[in-house]
């Protein structure tokens, strides 16, 4: 038997580089055996445009490289759909290199806006240790910070973004391709160690059509490459290299300003408004879109889905609301719920009265308008459609049935369409 038949293969299901490293070498069997035993491992944090590895996402100044940054982080840290792309949630570290103040408006604006809360976002930043890129104990220094992040959140690290690069690399010349190497090697190490995906936000070169700006190390080694730019008044991503796949993946963001409080002040800051994914169609900003929807969205969906103009019990329609959103626990099913009844009520879209709910006329044109947009071809909707039954939470259309006595024939017609 030759000598890697004898490798210890418990050291090989939890390291493939250590034993690799003990034997000096591998023959294919004991690869292969490490292949099937190893546990597995995450590949994407978002389908067609971030894969777990090294991805850099550049663009001119100002054409909303860090807006697209806290977009993908806040929909990684909620477990948001984005671009039609269901998204896993997992801790999210960002390194605001520059512009930290603004990234810390632009983060909690982006929660907002999509109707959620902050203690529900895995989303944190994390220093840059000091002198950056350049220096030698960087992923000595930063491993740990990412290790405390993780245990606050409760879950995976699952990206880690750099905003940027320029910032990042200290005293390196982003020109030098020694020095673009190291920086490489040390990224590539922090994904590697944490199993995310890391993201560095860099800047185009002076010719646009050149790319990145500085080395082109920083190319070759990526395992994606995102390409941002405008074009009329939207922000288009574009996927330019996906070493695991095809790429060409193209998004379509529209970015409007919210308000938030910042020092008892009222601070304009900019959000996506929403995501449409255009990779198969001509840029031109004509494509059917897909809407961001926030739980006041789709639990107005749903209420206008089991009722109709009719009035259903408030428990029939959270317990539809519940199964819908079953991802969750059920602290974050309850608090979504409560906000989503609060703002829907403000807003006049819905009304209640004895323990029932009715969607107002104002609510079923909000709810039509959301529907449109979410539902037409080539666009999928934030909302997960789930048959309404679950363990806990019993039957929802036995319970319509006693306030609706149409529930039972709309329930066929779903039924016989494949339409929940």
């Amino acid at each position: 038997m030759s000598a890697a038949h004898d490798l210890d293969y418990e050291r090989l299901a939890a390291g493939f580089s250590d034993s690799l490293q003990t034997a000096g070498y591998m023959l294919a069997t004991d690869i292969e055996h490490h292949l099937l035993v190893a546990p597995p491992r995450r590949r994407h944090i978002i389908p067609d445009v971030v894969p777990v590895g090294l991805s850099f996402m550049f663009g001119a100044s100002g054409c909303g490289k860090s807006t697209l940054a806290v977009l993908i982080a806040t929909s990684v840290g909620l477990g948001m759909r984005l671009g039609g792309r269901d998204v896993r949630r997992g801790a999210v570290a960002y390194i605001a290199a520059e512009d930290e103040r603004g990234i810390r408006e632009r983060i909690v604006a982006a929660i907002a806006h999509a109707g959620e809360d902050a203690i529900d976002c895995r989303v944190g930043l994390v220093a840059l240790p000091e002198g950056g890129l350049a220096s030698p104990k960087f992923v000595h220094e930063l491993l740990p910070n990412l290790r405390r992040l993780e245990q606050a959140a409760g879950d995976p690290l699952a990206l880690v973004i750099l905003d940027t690069l320029a910032i990042g690399l200290g005293d390196s010349n982003p020109d030098d391709a020694r020095a673009a190497g190291l920086a490489v090697r040390k990224l590539q190490a922090i994904a590697e160690q944490t199993g995310a995906a890391v993201l560095v936000i860099h800047h185009s070169g002076k010719v646009k059509e050149a790319g990145m700006r500085g080395s082109s190390v920083f190319q070759a080694a990526a395992d994606a490459v995102i390409n941002v730019f405008r074009s009329g008044d939207r922000t288009l991503l574009k996927v330019e290299k996906m070493r695991s796949g095809p790429g060409g993946t193209t998004l379509s963001v529209g970015v409007t300003s919210t308000t938030i409080t910042v020092a008892k002040e009222q601070v304009d800051v900019q959000v996506v408004h929403d995501v449409r994914d255009e990779t198969s169609t001509p840029s031109s900003g004509n494509t059917t879109g897909n809407k961001v929807l926030t739980k006041s969205d789709q639990a107005l969906v749903i209420l206008t889905e089991i009722a109709g103009v009719s009035a259903v019990t408030v428990d029939a329609w959270k317990t539809a609301c519940f199964q819908a959103w079953s991802d969750a626990n059920d602290g974050a099913q309850r608090t979504a719920f409560s906000k989503a009844r609060t703002r829907l009520l403000k807003l006049g879209y819905i009304s209640e009265k004895a323990g029932s709910v009715t969607v107002s006329v104002t609510g079923l044109s909000a709810s039509k308008s959301v529907t449109q947009v979410s539902s037409q071809p080539g666009s999928a909707s934030a909302l997960p459609h789930r048959p309404l039954r679950g363990a806990g939470h019993g039957n929802a259309t036995d319970a319509l049935r006693l306030t609706d006595p149409d529930a039972e024939e709309r329930e066929a017609v779903r039924s016989a369409t494949g339409r929940r």
